[in-house]
């Protein structure tokens, strides 16, 4: 993460909730456009899927993971997924 959006992300936790708000449907909005085209073969639902699970992974204690073994992680268990649909 950018330092620029770190020492924001720091800001907003001082921000009225109102505003928290405005800015993580912001966030979300361009994480599903990123999400898009990260893998064409996702449909809408499954990008939902995964950021949902990913704010389950991010609310739950546990190791940090770096965004690129997430994305691996994520690969992975798409082709797992393709090659079940394909047998």
């Amino acid at each position: 993460m950018s330092k620029r959006l770190e020492s924001l992300i720091e800001r907003v936790s001082t921000w009225p909730q109102e505003a928290q708000e405005e800015a993580a449907r912001l966030l979300e909005q361009v994480e599903r456009q990123f999400a898009e085209t990260i893998d064409p073969q996702f449909s809408p639902a499954e990008v939902e899927l995964l950021r949902i699970k990913i704010d389950e992974s991010l609310a739950a204690p546990g190791p940090d993971v770096s965004l690129d073994e997430a994305f691996a992680r994520i690969r992975e268990l798409h082709a797992k997924r393709v090659a079940e649909s394909d047998a």
